[in-house]
């Protein structure tokens, strides 16, 4: 088999033996010769579409045996192209790798068409190859890693596919995947590329192009790595990543162009009858999972969730720039998921979810490094102490040491940013933490309770510094000594479990956050220390339920969230500070729910309780009540609530807060239904540049923000502004 039916060729039923000197008929624009091209006889026809017919044939003059596929080219009319395409495939020919079949020969037929002479692979296409043997999403991923390496190799080779589809991917009954039909490639070469090559009359397979290609700007290596997203899209959901009514060529490739892909793990979840078969997507029962592959729908999804969602979202933006910078990264990201290491693939900004966990604990922003570590230091000490203070004597000054241990520890990292007790130069505090974990291992040596609450604190710091690779090292070997020498009951345990559930949370892998939460909650609740909740579980069951709500799994959350109100409510006191956060969490969980209406009364008590113990968090809570009432449509009543929030928060958390801003777009979108619209374009451009600056422009906040002022302008009869933030809009997808 050469190709498949999605590579736009129309199949040829098996034609019968011919005697020789037969003549073969073709489809109109094929071959109309003797059964012969060059020195090769022809055998049958495989296919024919849209640049040519593709023959199986054989060697015919007797110097050696050889079964061909011989693809004769039509519409290269011109001297001039027919010379660039001989030029092209002489390259072509040089292309030895043992993913990529051969292009062996090439002529002009008698009636002057271009001919080139392939490897013929006999194969299914890969998407087929997968289903029919069933493969895992591992076994998936291990196969796909060699066609990147073919398409690799042929960009070092300064030449772009430009067709890369399941139909040119074929996978040998060996297993071993073949990349076929280089014949529309491009050429990177400046010499080449300075003589303005096209190839006019060349084709493109719509639901694999990239949007440049779609567009008909320049053609990269990254139109490749976009078609590649592609592939492995449906290799590994069993659908396009595109949603469409028709197959209009038009409608898919203004699709390719504007449409955002679903997150892969979110698509797979999807019933059958959401993806119709005139959609493009491949067709889809609800046994799909169990027919093709050893597991089920919801397997799928959580294997998709995390990492390979992010992997694929991008390969597949839109903006060439912001994808893979090769193909070789895309495929070592996929590398690097198998292997369970951090991926380089991940979302445009950080949400600095750490704070979540410390949401009882915050300390001011502002800080230097240096200051945090001596804090952080100093602050093991004391809670050590704190902890065992009830203890027997000789444990107390057990703890005492280790704590002494761990400050001497830190100590003598920092003195290494020290000028005068350093290497000779200014050394940064995270350079410093570095070459004094190297020596953590004989530091500790002989005490593993120590060495394991080291790593664990320099976890932590790593991860507010954003070092993310070196704080799950970190983290990982915290939880692996406590657990070898102390079990999994140690009361220690839940620390780094909890703050190794925030790094993967950050890093998109919320299946993995999830279960370390819940680990780190079993722990907890082993110690038996009564039957209310100490502060370390409400914390735990606090960074759960804000976790869930991110999955959009509501119900389970809005449980969690009203289990830690009542025992706040039972342990600090209905006017506590902390009840006033816990119902303006409540609060907002009920507006993402649409409950606008139950989550009045919360927001409102809220307020209240915010009121008296004069809390930052005031502002927010003003927000969002002020959000719930224009969620109900009640906005003459929500604009003076909003007001006061916007000059509240521009009082306690500056101009430059991110609340602020968030404050300032909710005010804004209740004012554009008052019809106020110079006030409110007055809050969203006050807000725009805080969030861009915070979030980038394709984050979700921002673009709701771009999509808002698109909406001010054109109903405020302004189209020219609305048409600079749709640009905005467009090009930060």
């Amino acid at each position: 088999m050469l190709s498949s039916e999605d590579d736009g060729m129309t199949k040829c039923p098996e034609l019968p033996p011919e005697s020789g000197g037969a003549r073969v008929t073709t489809p109109a624009g094929g071959l109309k010769a003797e059964r012969r091209i060059g020195p090769y006889r022809v055998l049958r026809e495989l296919g024919h579409g849209g640049m040519g017919t593709v023959y199986l044939a054989a060697r015919a003059d007797d110097q050696y045996q050889k079964i061909v596929a011989v693809k004769v080219v039509r519409g290269l009319d011109s001297a001039e192209i027919i010379r660039l395409f001989r030029r092209e495939r002489q390259i072509l020919a040089g292309l030895e790798h043992p993913n990529i079949a051969r292009l062996f020969d090439g002529g002009t037929t008698d009636d002057g068409l271009p001919y080139f002479v392939m490897e013929y692979v006999e194969g299914d296409p890969i998407n087929d190859f997968c289903d029919k043997l069933r493969l895992s999403v591992q076994e998936r991923l291990k196969l796909f890693q060699s066609v990147c390496a073919a398409v690799q190799y042929a960009h070092r080779n300064l030449v772009v596919h430009r067709d890369i589809k399941p139909g040119n991917i074929l996978v040998t009954t060996d297993g071993v995947p073949k990349l076929l039909d280089f014949g529309i490639a491009k050429l990177l070469d400046s010499q080449v590329a300075g003589e303005a090559v096209t190839m006019t009359g060349m084709t493109m397979t719509p639901d694999y192009a990239s949007p440049e290609q779609a567009s008909g700007v320049a053609i990269t290596t990254a139109a490749d790595i976009y078609s590649l997203g592609v592939v492995l899209y449906e290799l590994l959901t069993g659908l396009s990543p595109y949603r469409l009514k028709t197959r209009d060529p038009f409608e898919v490739l203004k699709a390719v162009c504007e449409q955002e892909p679903e997150k892969p793990s979110m698509a797979v979840a999807q019933k059958p009858e959401g993806t119709p078969p005139e959609s493009g997507a491949r067709p889809r029962t609800a046994d799909w999972a169990d027919r093709v592959r050893a597991g089920s729908l919801e397997r799928c999804r959580r294997q998709l969730r995390g990492d390979l969602d992010n992997i694929l979202l991008m390969a597949l933006r839109k903006e060439p720039h912001r994808r893979y910078g090769s193909v070789e990264a895309l495929s070592e990201d996929i590398r690097r998921h198998l292997e369970g290491s951090p991926v380089t693939a991940h979302k445009t900004t950080a949400r600095y979810r750490a704070s979540k966990f410390v949401r009882r604990h915050i300390v001011g922003v502002g800080t230097g490094v240096l200051f945090f570590l001596l804090v952080l230091g100093f602050g093991v000490t004391m809670a050590v102490l704190s902890a065992r203070v009830r203890t027997e004597r000789d444990r107390a000054a057990k703890e005492a040491a280790r704590a002494s241990a761990i400050n001497e520890f830190l100590l003598d990292a920092l003195s290494s940013a020290n000028p005068f007790e350093g290497r000779g130069r200014e050394t940064t505090v995270l350079e410093a933490l570095k070459l004094a974990t190297a020596k953590l291992g004989k530091a500790f040596s002989g005490q593993p309770d120590v060495e394991a609450r080291v790593r664990y604190t320099v976890g932590v710091t790593y991860l507010r510094l954003g070092e993310y690779a070196d704080a799950e090292a970190m983290l990982r070997s915290s939880i692996r000594l406590m657990t070898e020498h102390y079990g999994e009951g140690n009361p220690e345990l839940p620390a780094p479990l909890v703050a190794l559930g925030v790094l993967r949370q950050e890093r998109g892998d919320l299946a993995e956050a999830e279960a370390l939460y819940r680990r780190g909650l079993a722990v907890v609740r082993q110690g038996g220390r009564g039957d209310a909740p100490n502060a370390d579980e409400l914390d735990i069951l606090n960074n759960l339920a804000l976790l869930l709500q991110e999955q959009n799994e509501l119900v389970e959350s809005e449980k969690l969230m009203r289990e830690i109100l009542l025992n706040d409510r039972k342990t600090l006191g209905p006017q506590h500070e902390h009840v006033g956060g816990d119902l303006n969490n409540l609060g907002k969980l009920l507006i993402q729910a649409g409950r606008f209406a139950d989550s009045e009364p919360l927001l409102r008590e809220a307020i209240g309780i915010l009121e008296t113990t004069n809390h930052t968090r005031l502002a927010v809570a003003l927000g969002n009540l002020g959000e719930a009432l224009t969620g109900e449509g009640r906005y003459a009543e929500a604009e003076p609530v909003l007001t006061r929030a916007a000059t509240l928060g521009a009082d306690r958390l500056g101009e430059k807060s991110q609340e602020l801003a968030k404050v300032r777009v909710k005010y804004g979108a209740c004012l554009v239904k008052l019809n106020r619209y110079g006030l409110a374009e007055e809050q969203f451009l006050a807000a725009l540049p805080v969030l861009r600056a915070s979030f980038g422009d394709g984050h979700d906040r921002t673009q709701q923000t771009f999509r808002l002022l698109v909406d001010l302008y054109e109903a405020w009869g302004k189209p020219d502004k609305a048409d600079q933030y749709r640009a905005l809009l467009v090009k930060s997808r």
